[in-house]
């Protein structure tokens, strides 16, 4: 063996070469990995805000029902279906959570815009499988959630969301 791959400094200079590609591979996995994170981040907190919709209305028109016009906010169709929720006394949105509106996953905020869907129809006395709202057409890269009667959203692969688009069971 040569006297200078014995040299201590070469050996020095080999370790602080093979340290730094890991170092790099690190942050060229960091790189890919992070975006897409963030996305199914964004993708998750958008199906929180339509659960979080479903029970707010939910809740009050259990708590309110069959007393004036409150039970209305039961009813509607389309984008309809979730203004009502402003419109109520005691507001259940106002400028304190109005951001519930708002599709983290579009990533594009607009005051006073509404990026959720309502239903195409009443769904007041269907069952529990109904889808009752869903994300705007555009609002994700691919797919889109569903939020059901039950309660339950459901993130849908590009296909689904196309062919559930296509049923028109949401409507703007």
């Amino acid at each position: 063996m040569s006297a200078f791959v014995q040299h201590p400094k070469f050996r020095t200079l080999v370790l602080g070469i093979l340290a730094m590609g890991l170092f790099a591979s690190l942050v060229a996995l960091a790189i890919v990995a992070i975006p897409h994170s963030m996305q199914r981040a964004r993708v998750s907190a958008c199906a929180g805000n339509l659960s979080q919709l479903w029970k707010m209305k939910y809740i009050y028109a259990a708590q309110f029902g069959g007393r004036g016009t409150e039970w209305r906010t039961c009813y509607g169709q389309g984008r309809e279906f979730w203004v009502v929720m402003t419109r109520t006394q005691p507001p259940l949105i106002d400028s304190s959570n109005a951001d519930l509106l708002l599709c983290p996953a579009l990533g594009a905020y607009f005051p006073g815009d509404l990026q959720y869907l309502g239903p195409a129809e009443s769904v007041f006395k269907k069952p529990g499988s109904v889808p009752v709202g869903c994300d705007d057409w555009n609002n994700h890269r691919s797919g889109g959630n569903v939020l059901y009667k039950s309660g339950d959203v459901i993130n849908l692969s590009p296909g689904e969301w196309a062919s559930f688009r296509d049923r028109g069971e949401c409507a703007p």
